[in-house]
Parts: C-alpha cells; sequence; structure tokens
C-alpha cells in the first residue's frame, strides 16, 4: 500500500526513531498528554537539523479548547511566523466557535499568515457537530489536510465516517485518518476509509503492516 505514515514526535530524539521506523512526515507538538501544543522553537530547529523529512508544526497556544480570543490568535501568528523561520512544511492548526462549528474568519486569517506553508486542520474537527458538513469551510478556505478520528473516539470507530470525508474531499483536500493507530490495526483502518495517510505516535511496524 502506498501509505504516507506520519508520526506525531515531542522531541528530536522521537523524530529520529520515527523515521528510523518509517515515518515519512513528522507532526512536531509539546504536551501531548493534552492533545498537543506548540513546541519550543529550539526543539524545532533540532529536529530540523537531525531529520530531512518534512515536518509540520502544531500552532496551539494551550491545551484546554479550541476557541481563542485576540491575545492568543496574535500569539500563534508569531509561532507561526516562528515555524517558518525555523524550516517547517507546514502547521497544524484547528479553530472553533463557541458553538464548536469552524471559526471561519480566524481560520482564514492564520491560513492567510501560514502561506505558502501547508496547512492542516487538526482532529479539533472531531469536536464539531458533525465532521462531515465540517469539511465545506477546509475546502472552500483551500486547507490542504485535515486529521480525523471521524468524530470518534478512535479511527476504526470512526471509520465510516472517515470515508465519507475522504469521498467529499476527493482530491481536493487529504484526509488523515489519527486515533489510536498502531501496526496491529493500520491496513485495517486504511482498508475500511479509503485514507492513504495515517497518523499515529508509535509508528513502529506500521510499514511492514502496509507492505
Amino acid at each position: 500500500m502506498n501509505v504516507v505514515i506520519e508520526a506525531a514526535v515531542e522531541s528530536a530524539d522521537e523524530a529520529q526513531f520515527a523515521v528510523k521506523n518509517g515515518a515519512a512526515r513528522l507532526e512536531l507538538c509539546d504536551f501531548a498528554v493534552e492533545g498537543g501544543r506548540t513546541p519550543l522553537e529550539p526543539m524545532v530547529r533540532e529536529v530540523s537539523r537531525r531529520v530531512s523529512v518534512p515536518y509540520h508544526v502544531m500552532i496551539r497556544p494551550r491545551g484546554a479548547g479550541f476557541t481563542y480570543a485576540e491575545p492568543e490568535l496574535r500569539v500563534m501568528e508569531i509561532q507561526i511566523d516562528q515555524a517558518k523561520s525555523a524550516g517547517a512544511s507546514g502547521v497544524v492548526l484547528g479553530l472553533l466557535l463557541s458553538d464548536h462549528r469552524i471559526d471561519r474568519i480566524a481560520l482564514a486569517r492564520l491560513l492567510g499568515r501560514a502561506r505558502p506553508l501547508e496547512v492542516v486542520f487538526h482532529r479539533a474537527i472531531d469536536m464539531t457537530p458533525d465532521p462531515v458538513a465540517a469539511l465545506d469551510p477546509l475546502l472552500t478556505l483551500g486547507v490542504d489536510r485535515v486529521l480525523t478520528s471521524g468524530g470518534a473516539a478512535t479511527a476504526l470507530e470512526g471509520a465510516p465516517t472517515i470515508r465519507r470525508m475522504v469521498e467529499l474531499a476527493g482530491n481536493t483536500l487529504s484526509v488523515i485518518a489519527g486515533g489510536s493507530i498502531r501496526a496491529r490495526n493500520v491496513r485495517q483502518v486504511v482498508e475500511q476509509t479509503g485514507v492513504v495517510e495515517v497518523h499515529a505516535r508509535d509508528v513502529k511496524g506500521m510499514r511492514e503492516a502496509l507492505a
């Protein structure tokens, strides 16, 4: 299977280990136990120095929720600028309104700030009332990728929804399946969802499982 394996990592050592075990792209974050926050700039630069695969930087100033006030949006703009300066190929972000719909205005603002980097909308989409319907603003604004478990606790549980998202996105936006994916179930996730990209913390054995 020609599937892109993306690894979520929190250090340069983890980045090197993930690449050694088949990761073709990295997502750099900190405080993964809180769902991920923006990593410190020195760590990003160290990863850039030690690995050659593309990497995306999480843009999230705090761990609680995905609704941001103006001061936080300004911080996120600075974090985006730092990711660009460090050599990132993309940024990962997610912005919601208080009713959990996509915050189109804030997303458009940060999307413009991030270009020409790739922009990934993360699993905040799984907090929306309908992840499939939530693709519409992402497609309209030109987001490159979306990471999702289909609104479920795991990608396998959300597989039917992820498949619908893949079908709706077509070739315009790439859907990345994420959520408790391991070597033991990655083939099943890919077959049930139709994705060509997967995201995981532990990628060891995935390349062999997909061979």
